[in-house]
């Protein structure tokens, strides 16, 4: 089986961003990838798409970059500017 990979940077809202993606593109895999701005919470995918409306199937599509990885990436600055 083969797929294909589409990946589209936006520069709005994440939240609004996908909320279009879902509209538009309804039979892919949408995926979110969202600052969690703050400590990692179980419940962090499910009181989004409360907030957002979104089925809670969509959880399974929301990525969440924690703050050890902000930490990671503002450890080395030379580095992330190369």
């Amino acid at each position: 089986m083969r797929c294909k990979v589409s990946i589209i940077a936006t520069g709005g809202t994440p939240e609004r961003d996908f909320n279009i993606a879902l509209r538009k593109h309804g039979a892919a895999w949408n995926i979110l990838v969202r600052d969690s701005e703050g400590p990692w919470n179980n419940e962090l995918p499910g009181s989004l798409c409360a907030k957002q409306g979104w089925l809670p199937v969509q959880t399974d599509s929301i990525f969440w970059m924690v703050e050890t990885m902000e930490s990671w990436f503002h450890a080395d600055k030379d580095a992330l500017e190369r």
